[in-house]
């Protein structure tokens, strides 16, 4: 019954990972841009997941009267490179294409939206990763800011920054990136 559930998990996880590359697939009009941004985003993404979850770490280290750990040991999830290449690959993608008039919105407008975006987004991917795996990801069971498990408000102000970072990626690495992978 377990392997039969377990099945169920992994190809609803498969289907909505499919059905979200073949929309992104559409949405492309030059891969090696797409594969390239994917690819940037994951790592940058990796990289900040590392080091937020290793100073939050420390922060509750500091508050139970602990010592500082001095190697700053972070959490990321191999997780994250799907869920956050392929979400912002795909977000800043449908910006351009549907409404690239968004970049011009004040910065305050643009941090919430990409902090909803961001919501949104993290919300999903919890739901399907907890349908494959049975757990998800991020710990937001013990917080008592959670919404559904997946989500955490707590976090808005980082995910409010971290769309400026995504954006900053967006116009000043992205462009050049195709020709740096040229042949």
């Amino acid at each position: 019954m377990k392997l039969l559930t377990f099945a169920k998990s992994v190809f609803a996880l498969c289907a909505t990972i499919w059905v979200i590359a073949v929309t992104a697939w559409f949405l492309v009009t030059d891969t090696r841009t797409f594969l390239a941004s994917f690819a940037t985003y994951s790592v940058i993404s990796l990289a900040a997941e590392a080091f937020f979850t290793s100073i939050t770490h420390q922060i509750r280290r500091v508050r139970k009267r602990e010592p500082i750990d001095w190697r700053l040991p972070g959490e990321p999830f191999l997780w994250s490179v799907l869920v956050y290449g392929l979400s912002a690959a795909v977000s800043f993608r449908l910006i351009e294409l549907y409404y690239p008039a968004f970049f011009h919105w004040h910065w305050l407008l643009r941090g919430g939206a990409y902090m909803t975006s961001i919501y949104l987004w993290e919300y999903f991917w919890g739901w399907r990763i907890e349908a494959l795996t049975g757990s998800v990801p991020w710990k937001y069971r013990e917080s008592p800011w959670k919404i559904w498990r997946y989500v955490n408000p707590y976090y808005f102000w980082s995910w409010y920054c971290f769309g400026f970072v995504l954006e900053f990626v967006y116009f000043r690495l992205i462009p050049v990136l195709p020709n740096v992978f040229s042949p």
